[in-house]
């Protein structure tokens, strides 16, 4: 299970020089742009080799700084606090017709 919640299988495959890796074999979702939340609050492209996400946040997000959840784009706190600031801080309207 990887941290995209994408369930991949992997084989390990020696090649002809004598090396040795994991190589993706099957997955539960072959497009990632398929996995729900791949993007956070984001769109989702699929880059050039059509196996990889590539997130586009839009404006008022931003894609989150650490390296683990790069892809995904979060709200933008600095817009957040914008809408904090209130001119009129009455909890209570009354409203007639």
């Amino acid at each position: 299970l990887e941290n995209n919640g994408n369930l991949r299988l992997y084989r390990w495959d020696n090649d002809m020089n004598g090396s040795s890796q994991w190589v993706p074999e099957w997955a539960a979702v072959s497009n990632p742009c398929d996995i729900a939340g791949i993007c956070g609050n984001g769109v989702c492209n699929l880059d050039r080799t059509k196996t990889n996400a590539d997130c586009l946040c839009f404006p008022g997000t931003a894609k989150l700084p650490d390296q683990e959840n790069a892809k995904l784009c979060s709200d933008n706190s600095s817009l957040v606090q914008e809408c904090e600031r209130s001119i009129n801080r009455n909890r209570t309207f009354k409203i007639s017709t």
